[in-house]
């Protein structure tokens, strides 16, 4: 039955504003924190640099490459196959991050660790068991300056939780879960080639306070020097 009132207008709904919730973009960082890590990695590069030139005595010129926000599995897929991957557990906190090193460095790099000149292969194959161990001493420098590199933000403690050459075998969050990818040019005599870190945006988020603490303190210091 029609229970409208001839001659009166019907009473329209209160209109409802909608705005439109994208939920990839829903744990993105902000700019302020984006340059806290692109520095935090800046300093990190150039430490890493001085300990991989003793570690391989030759010298190592390490660069930032790119910094960006991309999902997991985005990252993963950008990543060649098989490639050198390794899940890393950071204490007190309750994530890991990731580094993934291209064949075009390690296997360069485990050639100078056996005292050979650096040579590369020709054909692209799995690092095999003995490969890997020796490659871990690289990833273990690594661990211990983005120790000191994180030391700004918070005391953690990196330890290595797996390592393999297939890096979708390693779920460290969600596919479809933001993370930071950092992407560093290494450069060692002839060869060069990146090193990538992936760092989950859930940790940064939890960090945010930390990471504007040290900006602030940053931004202070330039502007009392000036």
């Amino acid at each position: 039955d029609d229970l409208s009132i001839p001659g009166q207008p019907e009473k329209s709904a209160p209109a409802r504003k909608i705005a439109n919730y994208d939920f990839h973009r829903a744990d993105r960082i902000s700019q302020d924190q984006m340059r806290s890590i692109h520095l935090l990695h800046e300093h990190f590069g150039r430490n890493f640099a001085s300990s991989l030139s003793a570690y391989l005595r030759a010298f190592v010129d390490v660069n930032m490459a790119s910094l960006e926000q991309v999902s997991y599995s985005a990252f993963i897929k950008s990543l060649p196959d098989p490639t050198l991957f390794a899940s890393i557990g950071m204490r007190p906190l309750d994530s890991n991050i990731a580094l993934e090193l291209s064949p075009s460095l390690a296997f360069p790099m485990i050639d100078m660790i056996l005292g050979g000149p650096g040579s590369n292969l020709v054909e692209s194959r799995n690092l095999t068991e003995i490969e890997l161990n020796i490659i871990e001493g690289v990833i273990k420098l690594a661990m211990r300056d983005l120790c000191g590199a994180w030391r700004s933000i918070m005391e953690l403690e990196f330890y290595l939780e797996g390592k393999g050459t297939k890096a979708q075998m390693f779920q460290i969050v969600s596919p479809a879960e933001t993370v930071i990818a950092v992407s560093l040019e290494l450069k060692i005599a002839e060869t060069s080639g990146t090193m990538n870190l992936c760092i989950p945006a859930r940790i940064l988020k939890m960090l945010r306070s930390r990471f504007d603490q040290q900006w602030n303190s940053r931004r202070q210091k330039a502007e009392g020097g000036e």
